[in-house]
């Protein structure tokens, strides 16, 4: 679950270039995964999660 105010801080790593699967039907796979404090904030695209 996101909030605004956890996706305020910045992501300790951000995994980008790779093809990640979820296992959800509505949101089959990712390129960009940032993580924080050892947990997945979410899941997108590069450019849209390493503009932030």
């Amino acid at each position: 679950m996101r909030t605004e105010t956890a996706m305020a801080r910045p992501a300790d790593t951000l995994f980008i270039n790779a093809d990640f699967l979820t296992m959800d039907p509505a949101r089959p796979q990712g390129q960009a995964l940032p993580v924080r404090r050892g947990r997945i904030q979410e899941l997108g695209s590069p450019r849209r999660l390493s503009a932030r």
